[in-house]
């Protein structure tokens, strides 16, 4: 019996997902089985998820990335190929370009991209890094504003004070005012930033204090 015919018999024996999964992992040579589910993505959503577990079970970035850019293919799977290809990379600046890419990609949905950026900070060696997030909100500003997709409130947060004030005055934002006081990145800068943020104050103290009603009603 084939690989694939003994697959499919477990399949038709109502074995569970996870035992198929370690018979799939269990094989020595998988290139078989494993092109057998790749050609079967489009028509069988079981064999789409175990393709998926297999490659997230042996690292296969390679077909990570292509379950990534395959418009056809469910969201939900296609976001998980991603967060994962993201997660097995040790190259920043692969890690860098994939996401200006992605985000800058008028063809992806803004949920798709909002989770691409909210997942960053678990990656360990991203966050150590010293330059990674300041460098990546410095690109994909260019072309966007600071607050599309939540960059500033998944992303700021793990700059350091100077690249922060930096952004800011990118943005050109010298008052806690100009921040929107019901957004996350508003409320993450007073938790994570209060040196920042006593400073736009300040700044909105100096603006309101040309008009006295004004700065009556701050506090």
């Amino acid at each position: 019996m084939s690989l694939i015919n003994e697959y499919e018999s477990l399949k038709l024996a109502g074995t569970t997902y996870q035992d198929r999964l370690k018979y799939i992992l269990s094989l020595s040579n998988k290139n078989e089985i494993e092109k057998y589910l790749k050609d079967s993505l489009f028509s069988s959503y079981d064999d789409l998820q175990m393709f998926i577990s297999v490659c997230l079970s042996t690292k296969n970035d390679k077909n990570l990335l292509e379950i990534f850019k395959t418009d056809s293919l469910p969201i939900k799977q296609r976001i998980l190929a991603g967060q994962y290809w993201i997660k097995f990379q040790k190259d920043e600046q692969k890690i860098h370009d994939f996401l200006i890419e992605s985000i800058n990609n008028k063809n992806l949905p803004r949920y798709f991209k909002k989770k691409l950026l909210k997942n960053l900070h678990r990656i360990n060696y991203l966050i150590k890094s010293n330059s990674f997030f300041y460098d990546l909100i410095c690109h994909l500003t260019k072309t966007n504003n600071h607050n599309q997709y939540n960059i500033d409130a998944h992303l700021v947060q793990f700059c350091k004070k100077d690249q922060i004030v930096d952004l800011l005055s990118q943005w050109s934002i010298k008052r806690l005012e100009q921040i929107d006081c019901s957004s996350s990145f508003y409320s993450k800068l007073i938790r994570y930033q209060p040196i920042i943020v006593i400073d736009l104050i300040r700044g909105d103290l100096n603006e309101n204090k040309k008009d006295n009603e004004k700065f009556s009603n701050y506090f």
